[in-house]
């Protein structure tokens, strides 16, 4: 057997049958389906079946029509998608019956992550691509598909390299003995250490090889020769920048943003490695809304996913930006609503706020005031104002809100 077969798929319901030595297939009634013509028969995989006639090979439908014109000396059935065949030099097909290539030698080794795993000579390896249907051209000493990471390592003599799942290179082939692939970021493992890849696929730092090192995130990653001497990588512009003034640090959710920590003190690094804010905040606490949650003296202020200032500590509470970019947040115990780009769209003087998606009552002791996401409503806007929908809020609730609260961010950070 020249191949590895893939597993078994499901037989329909077509038996075989054999009848003055040659054989056919009946259906669970005992009827002929497919003429009784055949020296040999395998058992159907999914809608087809290897058959023998005249000492050759022949590929068959459920309904005996041949998939391929020609005989072949031996034909194996890969998956439910790809057949390998061989008639003097080898080919790899579809069960649609189209050829994709051919090769001198061939042995398929594995089915996996969109991936068959070829061998076409004695020394060298290919992958195929059983999304795309194309063969990549590059020739490889040594594959290794990581299904779970979704990257394939790949080996030319003493080059690595890194593919993604449809065989675009996540890192060209370079000197090194392994290659990984964490959190977006290649890594390859030298002789003496180890280097760190920035998406553009060169080294990153100044200190080519690490002894060590840590991916933070797509954005960051540290790295060390010694434990005295630790340094943060941006793998956005390939800087690298030593630990100074801070002790550790952290990813800041999903953004491009770098926390560091000096004792119970935070700061904010972005990806060029500039120092956004001063460690001297207290917590932060990253959302889904565009906006980023800073705590400092006890008071609440927003910057964005670049670590630009929205709004400075002032709030003793905000809640999320709704779709229309708005909020109602809490300063020195009352009420007002502001927007996502650091605009104030009320005073801050209520006990009670209704709130609809574009548009809300404010309540102060026995008067009300009506605004819309242009400012305070026009009498013919509070005519046809319409609260259906809208949610009351009061002052002594709102203070209460979850979504308000820091001591989830003050754990995440560390502090106490």
């Amino acid at each position: 057997m020249l191949w590895k077969t893939g597993k078994t798929q499901q037989a329909v319901s077509l038996l075989p049958v054999i009848e003055n030595g040659k054989w056919g297939f009946i259906d669970n009634t005992g009827k002929i389906k497919i003429p009784i013509i055949f020296d040999q028969v395998g058992n159907f995989e999914g809608q087809i079946a290897t058959v023998q006639k005249d000492n050759l090979f022949y590929l068959i439908d459920t309904t005996g029509a041949f998939i391929f014109k020609d005989g072949y000396e031996d034909i194996n059935i890969v998956n439910k998608e790809f057949v390998a065949l061989k008639k003097g030099s080898f080919a790899l097909a579809g069960k649609n019956g189209k050829i994709y290539s051919d090769f001198s030698y061939l042995f398929i080794f594995e089915n996996k992550l969109n991936t068959l795993l070829l061998k076409t000579d004695t020394n060298s390896y290919s992958v195929f691509n059983t999304i795309t249907n194309e063969l990549l051209s590059d020739r490889f000493t040594k594959v290794e598909v990581h299904e779970k990471e979704k990257y394939i390592e790949v080996k030319q003599g003493k080059k690595v390299g890194l593919l993604d799942s449809l065989h675009h290179y996540l890192l060209n082939p370079v000197p090194g003995e392994k290659a990984l692939f964490e959190k977006g970021v290649a890594v390859v493992k030298m002789k003496d250490g180890f280097q760190i890849y920035r998406n553009s696929g060169i080294v990153c730092g100044d200190t080519l090889v690490w002894n060590g090192y840590t991916v933070l995130s797509n954005n960051f990653a540290t790295a060390w020769n010694s434990p005295a001497k630790k340094y943060i990588l941006s793998l956005s512009n390939g800087k690298q920048f030593p630990y100074s003034n801070f002790q550790t640090c952290e990813p800041l959710g999903n953004t491009s943003l770098l926390v560091l920590v000096n004792v119970k003190k935070r700061g904010l690094m972005n990806a060029n490695g500039d120092l956004v804010l001063p460690i001297e905040y207290d917590a932060f606490k990253f959302e889904n809304d565009s906006a980023i949650r800073c705590l400092k003296n006890k008071k609440i202020g927003l910057i964005n996913y670049e670590g630009k200032q929205i709004f400075a500590p002032q709030f003793d509470r905000i809640e999320n930006f709704n779709e229309y970019g708005i909020a109602m947040a809490m300063k020195d115990s009352l009420l007002g609503i502001v927007t996502i780009k650091g605009k104030f769209l009320t005073p801050f003087k209520y006990d009670d706020i209704a709130i609809t998606s574009e548009n809300w009552k404010a309540y102060r002791n026995s008067s009300m005031d009506l605004y819309t996401l242009k400012g305070p409503a026009s009498i013919e806007e509070m005519i046809h104002f319409n609260d259906v929908g809208s949610v009351h809020i009061h002052k002594k609730v709102f203070k209460n809100y979850e979504f308000s609260n820091f001591d989830d961010a003050r754990n995440i950070n560390g502090s106490d």
